[in-house]
């Protein structure tokens, strides 16, 4: 299958919705080109609230990757539109820690626990959002989310984040068992280059029996997925169409609120 990076429908509006993010914000399985691109959460409301659209999303990559595309694509279209709108749906923090060591933080001696070291990476990843979006693009409005892990509440005010998850939405429409509320990875990878970076930064055996807690709360969330029907069962169980539409549907509420 064709997968663009990014989707741009340009119908010569004044407004510009710009969707950001991984598979699930791409649209992995949602089936044909035609389908996916008329059915992720993105063109939804881009059609809702007749605005061109694009689409900075891409399988499997990284915050980093993603945000550094959008300062791409921002720069070229700020003087285009009258007003934008980004959604970046963030996917879990750290896949980018082995390749791209942009969030890590610089002095690591105090911090005693993994969530301190979890917590302190999201803090320097929402400044860099704040420092090099939000002040640099002042005309676009930012909403930032998350998919399927939460953010810190320590860090809940550094930037514009939704109180819902994509995965609360799917909860609310559904008679499942909830949902773990501490998911801060659930992919392997997360797994692999963050064990990589925490041995080689000699924090592994620090850390390792609260990495096992993690993991167990990443198998709880795979549960969650396999038994959730608006997620496909196939391969790392993105929403379904149906899925798609209840993000897009909260994620108006948001924009309208305004």
């Amino acid at each position: 299958m064709k997968r663009d990076w990014p989707l741009k429908i340009e119908k010569k509006l004044d407004t510009l919705l710009i969707t950001a993010g991984d598979s699930w914000t791409w649209g992995d399985s949602l089936g044909d080109e035609e389908f996916r691109t008329t059915h992720i959460y993105g063109r939804l409301i881009a059609d809702t609230i007749d605005a061109d659209f694009m689409n900075i999303a891409w399988c499997g990559e990284s915050n980093s990757t993603i945000y550094d595309k959008l300062i791409e694509e921002l720069t070229n279209v700020t003087e285009k539109y009258k007003h934008i709108i980004v959604i970046f749906t963030l996917t879990e923090n750290c896949r980018e820690i082995w390749g791209d060591p942009l969030w890590l933080p610089k002095e690591t001696d105090d911090l005693q626990h993994l969530d301190d070291f979890l917590i302190k990476y999201e803090e320097n990843m929402f400044k860099t959002f704040n420092q090099y979006l939000i002040n640099q693009f002042k005309g676009v409005r930012f909403i930032f989310a998350r998919n399927f892990t939460y953010s810190f509440k320590e860090n809940a005010n550094i930037i514009p984040l939704l109180n819902k998850i994509w995965i609360d939405c799917l909860q609310q429409e559904q008679d499942i068992f909830d949902y773990p509320d501490d998911v801060r990875f659930a992919s392997s990878m997360v797994v692999t280059p963050l064990v990589k970076r925490l041995k080689f930064l000699k924090l592994y055996k620090k850390y390792k029996f609260e990495l096992m807690e993690q993991y167990g709360t990443s198998n709880l969330a795979i549960d969650w997925l396999n038994e959730s029907r608006l997620n496909h069962k196939a391969g790392t169980k993105h929403p379904t169409a149906q899925g798609h539409k209840i993000w897009a549907d909260y994620l108006l509420k948001e924009i309208y609120n305004d």
